[in-house]
């Protein structure tokens, strides 16, 4: 998609709701363009945006005729890309861009959209910074108080049964949470890709609805299937929920990769390719015709059960078998609402970064979705002790977004957070046993040894340095190593922006 004039930029909204209307009207959007057909010529629609409220039109009227004609997000666009900001109209006025009527005060336009080539400048991160950045304002300003009303849902068809009961759990193809009934906690199964059998994957949904409207949280783990503590965080999180007392919703994914989780390895046996092994977490937001049963039952999951009932998500995960993490978070600190949300884990370490294309919350992102991912330790085992640090961290999210009322636990107001923004790799140039001088979380210096190692002689075969001065995220837990394998990642903080990383796992 190419834009031929306009940017789309949710900046002027209620304070409480900025984040989740840019991104209703962002997908409502790509919804528009995503139905324009290409079939080799240009073609031009018109999108038309309004938004209600008290603070739309007072910031209109504190605009000056520059801000006016210089709105949020110039710097990110093309020099021939322009936003069209509309003085404040009473309903059935029309619009002077499109000509289409006005449905509110407080309005802008995206004219003449052609859908010839895809354009990397859309991203709807922007619409996330963007209205956490006003939110932020109209708070400071001393903004009217928000209305109470939870996110409009994503597009979703209702919820479609299948027929089956597996031991005493319905099965269901799609889901949305609003026909559930309130106040009850539902245990579901969903029906994913079709097995070699021929039969489908199920997944185990768990569905948390309040008694009250409110904001709709998904918890996601099992996108590897080594990955205990992950998935006991999340279900330890939903036994301590009483809907009765809730205000939204929370749904609860427990074995997202459940052939991965037979075996208790990280990727889905690829049937297809001998004895391949598919990356799950590489395969978001899926492709319903894709090369790969993994793939397709991303697809399926993405679209008609975890997209369409999140206003927030988090994807809980651990470190892969062989190799040891820290209790941490990886997420995009630019982004208003997701800070809020990881900040708000008792948890030593952040890690600010986009992370690997295809994860899971870069794709909730991608939908307009604020979501991270938790790193839960080890894999393999349960860390009883970091499962009770993300724990709580969660249920201070659930009250942050007003689904749970009460006080807030520890947060990383409450210990010494170190955020770094990259991850330095020391890899192995030799074989044998290794012996560590450092461990998790240890802070260390640039040039400072951290390893040794020994080949079968017990003689010395190589010393290994940190190349940064950082902290310690992950040290290999498997005793031996070859060329090539990742011994230790050092958190560190490298200054300008950072692209997503491609060190090998």
């Amino acid at each position: 998609m190419h834009i031929d004039r306009g940017h789309l930029l949710g900046s002027v909204l209620h304070h409480r709701q900025a984040a989740a209307t840019a991104v209703f009207v962002a997908q409502k959007f790509e919804d528009l363009l995503g139905r324009v057909p290409l079939l080799g010529r240009r073609r031009s629609v018109s999108f038309h945006a309004t938004f209600l409220g008290a603070e739309c039109y007072a910031r209109w009227q504190a605009m000056t005729e520059v801000e006016r004609a210089s709105p949020p997000g110039r710097d990110n666009r093309r020099a021939d890309q322009q936003v069209l900001w509309h003085p404040p109209r009473r309903c059935g006025n029309s619009c002077a861009a499109c000509s289409r009527s006005c449905s509110c005060i407080g309005a802008f336009c995206v004219a003449d959209v052609s859908a010839d080539e895809p354009d990397p400048a859309l991203d709807r991160r922007h619409f996330l910074i963007a209205a956490g950045a006003s939110a932020a304002l109209i708070v400071g300003a001393g903004g009217t108080r928000a209305q109470a009303q939870a996110t409009p849902p994503a597009s979703n068809s209702g919820t479609t049964y299948t027929g089956d009961v597996i031991d005493g759990k319905r099965v269901v193809s799609a889901l949305d949470v609003n026909d559930l009934e309130p106040g009850s906690v539902h245990r579901l199964y969903f029906r994913g890709v079709e097995a070699p059998t021929g039969q489908h994957w199920l997944v185990s949904v768990t569905v948390a609805r309040g008694a009250s409207p409110g904001k709709r949280l998904v918890l996601t783990s099992g996108v590897h299937g080594d990955e205990m503590s992950s998935i006991h965080t999340v279900q330890t999180v939903m036994n301590q929920l009483d809907p009765a007392a809730m205000s939204g919703t929370v749904t609860a994914v427990t074995d997202v990769s459940r052939p991965a989780l037979e075996s208790m390895q990280r990727r889905w046996p690829n049937s297809g390719r001998g004895i391949d092994l598919t990356d799950m977490n590489r395969e978001w937001p899926g492709n319903e015709n894709g090369p790969t049963a993994a793939g397709r039952h991303a697809w399926l999951l993405f679209n008609r059960l975890l997209r369409p009932n999140a206003d927030y998500a988090i994807d809980f995960h651990t470190g892969t078998t062989g190799f040891g993490v820290t209790g941490f978070n990886i997420g995009e600190m630019r982004i208003p609402e997701i800070r809020a949300m990881m900040e708000l884990y008792p948890v030593s370490q952040i890690a600010d970064n986009p992370a690997y294309p295809g994860v899971l919350h870069n794709a909730f992102i991608d939908a307009g979705i604020p979501s991270f991912c938790p790193e839960v330790g080890a894999a393999r085992g349960l860390d009883a002790e970091l499962i009770s640090l993300f724990v709580e961290g969660t249920m201070n999210v659930l009250k942050h977004h007003g689904i749970l009322a009460g006080p807030m636990g520890r947060t990383g107001a409450d210990v010494r957070v170190f955020v770094g923004n990259a991850s330095f790799p020391v890899l192995a140039t030799a074989g044998g046993l290794v012996e560590y001088l450092v461990k998790l979380n240890d802070p260390v210096e640039a040039g400072q040894k951290i390893a040794i190692q020994r080949d079968s002689f017990g003689e010395v075969a190589a010393e290994y340095e940190s190349g940064v001065s950082g902290e310690v995220l992950g040290l290999r837990s498997d005793a031996m190593a070859e060329p090539g394998n990742p011994l230790a990642f050092v958190l560190f903080a490298e200054p300008g922006p950072r692209e997503p990383e491609t060190y090998p796992e």
